[in-house]
């Protein structure tokens, strides 16, 4: 006769070998698409802007400065700059001439080519940045795919997001294009959730990130018609709405739910701006300086302006 308490023991075990080997395969298939990225571009020249990316993002640390490539996004650039703080880097500070008109791509020459700095190391810590984002993109997937379709539909996702070539050209290079990706499906994701079930930390971590999507790149705005599509598809399902604040509460009439929903996002919009606003240091001028210019002077704004008529300006 078997033991009783011994055959407990195998199959408490089993599921925990079994969440083993999961966490094992999906660890090894995210290595593979963070080496199969990063090697792949470790000879490759410099692409057209990615030095004014990280520019940019090591003026935003070090100067405390955001005149530099200001339509593109806040955060990646601080992202993929962030081991070059790490190294002693000669930097144009913006006490020099070249910032009276702020010229990135001059900046930008100088910062790696002109300066004794290292191009290539300072070219692939930015690069690798960007593929731990990649790398982060890929377990919302996974997580969101075995959520909708099982475990079978969680690795064909991640499967087929770590050797989609498409994704490594992207993962692989010092842009702000994977920052948006990962935060455009993060808020979907979130903001999906909140519309069904509302809870302070649902609230909090959507705020945070449509701020993420917001400083990851100017088209992040595309989140509020895309929001306002979410509302009316979840309206038109007519589900009760959850809401936890001590008591479980549901909500069941349309004009109910779209109250409450409509007072939750007031809050993440709230949140959001507080974090986007951190990022710029909670100030409106560009430059930290004193005398700095509250405007950011680029001399060709002002022909822009002209050119783009009374709708532009």
């Amino acid at each position: 006769m078997p033991d009783p308490s011994s055959t407990t023991a195998v199959n408490q075990l089993q599921p925990r070998r079994r969440h083993g080997l999961e966490i094992l395969l999906v660890t090894a298939l995210l290595l593979i698409h963070f080496t199969l990225a990063v090697s792949s571009v470790r000879h490759k020249s410099n692409t057209f802007d990615e030095y004014i990316h990280l520019t940019a993002g090591y003026s935003y640390w070090a100067e405390n400065d955001y005149r530099l490539q200001p339509e593109n996004g806040n955060f990646p650039q601080r992202w993929a700059a962030l081991p070059l703080l790490f190294s002693s880097l000669a930097f144009p500070g913006s006490d020099t001439h070249l910032w009276k008109t702020p010229n990135v791509w001059e900046i930008g020459y100088q910062f790696f080519y002109s300066l004794g700095n290292n191009p290539d190391t300072m070219l692939l810590q930015g690069r690798a940045m960007i593929c731990l984002l990649s790398v982060a993109l890929a377990l919302v997937v996974f997580f969101w795919s075995r959520t909708a379709f099982g475990k079978i539909g969680g690795y064909l996702s991640l499967g087929l997001y770590v050797f989609s070539p498409n994704i490594i050209a992207h993962a692989r290079l010092t842009t702000s294009d994977m920052a948006s990706a990962l935060f455009f499906i993060l808020s979907l994701i979130l903001l999906w959730d909140l519309l069904h079930k509302v809870a302070w930390q649902r609230i909090v971590f959507s705020g945070m990130a449509v701020a993420g999507l917001l400083l990851s790149k100017m088209s992040g705005v595309l989140i509020v018609p895309m929001l306002l599509l979410l509302i009316a598809f979840r309206l038109l399902g007519n589900k009760p709405l959850v809401v936890i604040r001590g008591p479980e509460k549901v909500y069941h009439g349309r004009l109910q739910i779209l109250a409450v929903i409509t007072t939750t996002l007031v809050i993440v919009a709230v949140i959001s701006t507080i974090v986007v606003w951190g990022a710029y240091g909670f100030r409106f001028k560009a430059s930290a300086q004193p005398t700095g210019d509250p405007v950011l002077s680029f001399p060709r704004w002002s022909t822009e302006i002209e050119k783009a008529g009374r709708p532009g300006r």
